[in-house]
C-alpha cells in the first residue's frame, strides 16, 4: 500500500505540473466520450469489467458515469480444521457497481473525484460448533449474504479525448458498509488501478 501511495503521488505531481503548463490555454472537447475497461480491486471485487461515459463536458470539467459487474473469491476452508463442511450453497460472489465521477483537467491528464455504490451478492462460511465426543469441532455451512456499500473516489485518470488507451488509479474508500452477517462500518481503504480504451 506503501508503494502504491508514493507512485500515485508521483502521478498527482505529474497531473498538475503539466496542467499548469498550458492553465491558459483552451480545453480539448472530448469527441470519444465512451470507455470500456478492466479494474482491479477497487469497488467490484477482485477484477471487475466496466463501461462508462462521459455526459457532461465544458472547459476543464467532465461528469461520467460507470456501471461495472465483478467477481468476489469464495473463501475456502481447510478440511483437517472442521468436522463438516456443507457447500451446497457455495458459488461465485457477484458484484455491481455504479459510480459518477467528476475529472479536472483540460487535456489528456485528470484529476479524478466520484462517489459510487456497489451491491454484492455474497457467499460466505458460517461456522457452527458441532459436539462429537470429547473434542468440539466446527461445522461449515455457506450462506449468502447482501451487501451493500457506499464509496468515493480520488485519483488520477488518463484518457484522450480522441480516444484510445485509458488508465486510471485511485484511492476508493468505503464510506458505509451494510452486511448481512457482520456490524455496519463506516470507513474501509481501499485503491485499485484500471486499464482500457475509449472511444
Amino acid at each position: 500500500m506503501k508503494t502504491f501511495v508514493k507512485v500515485l503521488t508521483c502521478v498527482a505531481f505529474l497531473f498538475f505540473s503539466s496542467n499548469n503548463s498550458y492553465a491558459q490555454a483552451q480545453a480539448e472537447a472530448f469527441t470519444n466520450k465512451n470507455a470500456v475497461y478492466l479494474e482491479a480491486l477497487g469497488n467490484g471485487g477482485v477484477v471487475s469489467v466496466n463501461y462508462d461515459r462521459i455526459f457532461y463536458s465544458k472547459s476543464f470539467l467532465k461528469l461520467s458515469s460507470r456501471i461495472g459487474f465483478g467477481v468476489l473469491p469464495v473463501l475456502k476452508i481447510r478440511e483437517s480444521h472442521v468436522y463438516e463442511i456443507n457447500e451446497t450453497n457455495r458459488k461465485i460472489n457477484p458484484t455491481l457497481v455504479t459510480e459518477v465521477t467528476g475529472m479536472l483537467g483540460r487535456s489528456n491528464h485528470n484529476l479524478e473525484i466520484g462517489l459510487g455504490y456497489t451491491y454484492r451478492n455474497y457467499t460466505e462460511p458460517g461456522f457452527e460448533r458441532v459436539t462429537v465426543g470429547t473434542a468440539i469441532p466446527i461445522k461449515v455451512n455457506y450462506r449468502t449474504s447482501q451487501d451493500h456499500y457506499i464509496f468515493s473516489r480520488v485519483g488520477y485518470r488518463y484518457q484522450k479525448p480522441t480516444g484510445g488507451f485509458l488508465f486510471r488509479a485511485g484511492f476508493t474508500p468505503v464510506l458505509l458498509s451494510l452486511k448481512t452477517y457482520h456490524r455496519t462500518s463506516f470507513f474501509e481503504l481501499n485503491a485499485g488501478l484500471s486499464f482500457g480504451w475509449s472511444f
